[in-house]
């Protein structure tokens, strides 16, 4: 035993992680160099009898703390000695009594790799937002004649590059939304007010009409059903993005011809737009799928279709960021309804 013991505690020594496990009376009972390291602290800081109370680091003691009122993981984080570190806290069962696990993990040059990219994307979004904005513009102008008559042949051809430009306006448009989410802007960016969801529901279909050649039509497919007057609590501009990507959806991958339908109810306390479509619906080996980042069904009809993949993940953030939820009932060749909750 005192052999496996000793290969054990070698065997810790040479990971690349910081590793300290504690016993049921917060002692010491095994740490590593890296953890030592990563803490900022000397071998002789763990003899003191308790852990908790010589570790300098707020973030562990916290998680301790937690974990021992909680039988769940817990993961933090914390800066010391300019290094970034990612912990994780959890209960072990050890040969004579149970204790803490606590690895330690520097995330430094992770860190440093994720704001880079974050700093690239911000710099991509701002440098292309108002050249675009301006080629959008000038075209449109062409496209509608309001310059000169175009003949035939160049009216095809100007009539594609708006439609180019729009699909990389909103492709500009899901990053910027992408990047809002992933960095924290778009929940200290949010403005809550009240309003009526068919006030969401038209915008966001004028928008579609503008800006998609495939939802055209959409006013005149589009049938709200149910009570108008329940009022919703959220930021307006982000229901209306979530609203245009659940009805680009539904447009662009059900028949030309068939109706969509919004049902709208309440309780008082959420207010539920229920979005259905009569579509090519979703396998159920991919539903699990539905709302992450870059998921696109494969099949013949969207392999027709430009899209990102991103739409329905920044749906769900942003209704989650406000409080609500979505999820999907879909059934394939058969449709789908879309069920969009909010406070009210």
């Amino acid at each position: 035993m005192e052999h496996f013991t000793q290969v054990i505690e070698s065997f810790i020594e040479q990971l690349p992680v910081g590793i300290v496990t504690l016993g049921a009376d917060d002692g010491v009972v095994s740490v590593n160099k890296p953890a030592l390291s990563l803490l900022d602290m000397g071998i002789e800081d763990t003899l003191s009898g308790s852990f908790c109370k010589s570790v300098p680091v707020e973030e562990v003691r916290e998680a301790v703390d937690r974990l021992r009122n909680n039988s769940s993981t817990q993961n933090f984080f914390f800066e010391r000695g300019g290094k970034y570190v990612k912990g994780c806290a959890s209960h072990y069962a050890g040969p004579e009594e149970n204790g803490i696990l606590i690895v330690l993990e520097d995330a430094t040059a992770f860190r440093q790799m994720e704001t880079i990219k974050r700093e690239f994307l911000q710099s991509i979004l701002y440098s292309l937002r108002n050249p675009l904005a301006t080629l959008k513009t000038s075209l449109s102008i062409l496209n509608a004649g309001k310059i000169a008559p175009l003949p035939a042949s160049v009216q095809e051809i100007v009539g594609l590059s708006v439609l180019e430009v729009n699909r990389l306006n909103a492709l500009l448009v899901d990053l910027r939304d992408l990047f809002y989410i992933e960095t924290g802007l778009a929940e200290k960016e949010l403005e809550i007010e009240s309003f009526y969801p068919g006030k969401a529901i038209d915008r966001a279909v004028a928008d579609l009409e503008k800006t998609q050649d495939l939802c055209k039509d959409l006013k005149e497919r589009l049938r709200i059903e149910g009570r108008r007057d329940f009022s919703i609590k959220a930021d307006f501009e982000k229901t209306k993005r979530i609203i245009m990507h659940v009805l680009s959806n539904a447009a662009v991958f059900s028949p030309k011809e068939s109706p969509i339908v919004v049902r709208l109810s309440g309780n008082g306390l959420k207010t539920t737009m229920e979005i259905v479509d009569r579509g090519i619906g979703i396998a159920d080996a991919k539903k699990p799928f539905l709302f992450t980042k870059y998921f696109r069904e494969d099949n013949e009809k969207t392999r027709a279709v430009h899209g990102n993949g991103l739409g329905l993940f920044i749906a769900r953030s942003l209704a989650e960021l406000m409080g609500g939820s979505i999820y999907c009932e879909t059934m394939q060749g058969k449709g789908s309804s879309f069920f969009i909750g909010l406070p009210s």
